[in-house]
């Protein structure tokens, strides 16, 4: 599906069940309910959507919180049978291109380490590893947690 297929909304409460519907089928460390909604009703996140015109049905979304002249990208997720068509890149771009728009000068983001698709993604998109957090990630599967590796894009080139 081309770009000229999809367009970016800005989505809000009524989209919550359709945002976790993909949260929960596309990542194995999901948000609660109750947590994307807290950040749909906070003054400094932006959740966005991209949206497939002709069904106007939900591809995927991203969270950006922005604050001064800092953001993170706290969670993005592609529907799992959409992905692997680059909607991913898509939506990253546009949410990198959002943060600039805020006068973000660094956008950051934490990563499951054994996450290797969306760390070369974050990597093509000129992010760079920053650090990690230890055992910052619930495994589900077993007792052990999942350390983060912690990214950081610069957005703004300083003066």
């Amino acid at each position: 599906m081309s770009v000229d297929l999809c367009h970016y909304m800005l989505l809000g409460l009524e989209d919550l069940a359709e945002i976790m519907a993909i949260e929960r089928g596309a990542s194995s460390h999901p948000w609660s309910a109750s947590m994307m909604r807290d950040c749909l009703q906070s003054a400094n996140t932006q959740v966005w959507g991209l949206v497939e015109l002709s069904s106007s049905q939900l591809i995927g979304f991203g969270v950006l919180s922005i604050v001064c002249d800092e953001a993170e990208l706290l969670l993005m997720a592609v529907k799992p049978t959409m992905q692997g068509h680059g909607y991913g890149s898509m939506l990253l771009t546009f949410l990198m291109e959002k943060a600039r728009e805020s006068q973000v000068a660094n956008l950051f983001l934490e990563v499951a380490e054994n996450n290797q698709g969306a760390q070369a993604l974050y990597q093509k998109k000129g992010f760079q590893h920053a650090g990690e957090r230890k055992d910052y990630f619930d495994n589900y599967d077993s007792e052990q947690k999942e350390d983060a590796y912690i990214y950081r894009a610069k957005l703004l080139v300083p003066y």
